[in-house]
């Protein structure tokens, strides 16, 4: 789903829980070791799903990320077995002008997990992308 979905004023997330935030990944990054080893301990292990070599890759927290890939703007779905994406609920304020047909700034963070590396990115991210999302207990 884009990021609109996610922020949808409907709520996306169950009673009792919420969309994961900036801070919220920041914190889960922080708390696995940082950003160089945090992406093994996230994904699942093996190659069922991710494609090979599945680096560092240990699931420690049984998180079990799976390489979800991504949805373009235009609707091509691309990276599957190689790439996690997930959004945050956090916009990027300080980026690129908006969309013209929507509100507010373009871009807004998520997280990247690659079958190839154990690191996990925090990026900027357009709005208009598919991702998966990671709901947080309240």
């Amino acid at each position: 789903m884009n990021w609109y979905a996610v922020h949808d004023s409907r709520g996306l997330a169950p009673a009792g829980w919420h969309v994961a935030t900036e801070q919220d990944w920041l914190t889960l990054i922080n708390f696995l070791g940082g950003q160089d080893s945090a992406g093994g301990k996230l994904k699942e292990t093996g190659t069922q799903h991710w494609r090979s070599p599945n680096t560092a890759a240990t699931d420690s927290v049984r998180f079990k990320a799976l390489p979800g890939g991504k949805r373009s703007p235009s609707g091509n779905c691309v990276s599957n077995l190689n790439q996690g994406f997930w959004w945050s609920s956090t916009a990027a304020t300080y980026l690129d002008p908006p969309i013209p047909s929507q509100p507010g700034p373009r871009y807004a963070y998520g997280v990247d997990l690659a079958y190839d590396k154990s690191r996990i990115w925090k990026s900027p991210f357009d709005k208009r992308v598919g991702f998966s999302v990671r709901c947080v207990k309240d």
